[in-house]
């Protein structure tokens, strides 16, 4: 386990999937089976003081932040319905705003179909899917096909459905954002993937480079950034693999699109950490808990962890 822990405490959500710390030490976290979506966190030195919900309407399943200030971009998991395989286009747009107070502002939600797509529906959003691979040139051609053999072999059962495009990790890293993808790889490699333009400035979500990370074959379940470094969640890919939570750490400096990257395995995590931010010197963890059912309480909540940040 990572050493340092310096706050271990339930949190009153049920599936905290991604969080980012805004400049004044808040925390925006997302569920990805609430309706509400998201939620601003105070903390104080025992736990969680406040907390205020920050809709997000005709989104669904949002997996990760990346942000820059006050600025967010909440991404949409892009995966399919683990029932029955099935492609829902609400899970397939990314929100971009200003968090003001306890909400998001100048809100603007993107899509592979480009502009402001809040005019479109889901099944419009679902027939978008192929505008993920539309930008195949030669430095693109493996992640493509990667993500066209995942997709093709979707209908194979929940396990091949696991293993199709799954977006579970976002962070803005030297100014442009990368998406940490749980599934697919390449080989046993798993992938970052480089969206075109800067966070303030992109119109439309599209990848414009990638590279790839030696987890052992796991896939990226988080992703955050300080000045220097990457720090990522790796876990398995699939719902039926196994493999182990650990926190991985990178120099930006060797993420570059094209690259192979090697990470340094800095220690265990939680099993089904889903989560990570860099609040000051210390890092913050989420970790999925167990849906309720309709009008319940989560029968296992998700947690909140802070810990040191680990040395270099």
């Amino acid at each position: 386990m990572v050493a340092g822990i310096r706050l271990n405490v339930t949190l009153a959500l049920c599936e905290p999937s991604g969080v980012f710390a805004l400049p004044d030490g808040r925390l925006v976290v997302v569920d990805d089976e609430d309706q509400r979506s998201a939620w601003v966190l105070t903390l104080g030195a025992t736990g969680v003081e406040s907390r205020a919900p920050m809709p997000i309407p005709r989104t669904k399943d949002l997996e990760a932040i990346a942000g820059a200030g006050d600025t967010v971009l909440l991404m949409g998991s892009h995966s399919r319905r683990g029932s029955d395989c099935s492609v829902d286009g609400r899970r397939m747009r990314a929100v971009r705003g200003r968090i003001s107070g306890a909400g998001l502002i100048d809100l603007q939600r993107l899509s592979m179909l480009g502009g402001d797509d809040a005019a479109l529906d889901k099944d419009a959003l679902a027939d978008g899917r192929a505008g993920l691979l539309a930008n195949c040139d030669a430095n693109n051609a493996a992640l493509c096909r990667a993500i066209a053999e995942a997709e093709a072999a979707a209908t194979g059962g929940k396990d091949a459905c696991s293993h199709a495009l799954n977006i579970e990790g976002a962070a803005v890293i030297a100014g442009r954002v990368w998406l940490g993808l749980r599934a697919p790889r390449i080989g046993q490699d798993a992938l970052l993937v480089r969206l075109a333009g800067d966070l303030s400035g992109m119109r439309s979500l599209v990848f414009d480079g990638h590279a790839q990370l030696d987890l052992g074959g796991r896939g990226v379940r988080g992703l955050t950034a300080d000045a220097t470094h990457v720090y990522g969640i790796a876990g398995p890919v699939g719902d039926a693999d196994s493999g182990k939570f650990e926190l991985f750490r990178a120099p930006i400096s060797a993420l570059t699109p094209g690259a192979r990257v090697v990470p340094s395995i800095i220690g265990g995590l939680p099993t089904k950490a889903e989560g990570l931010a860099v609040r000051g010197d210390t890092l913050v963890i989420v970790t999925d808990g167990e849906a309720a059912s309709k009008g319940g309480e989560c029968p296992t909540p998700g947690r909140l962890l802070i810990v040191d940040k680990p040395p270099i």
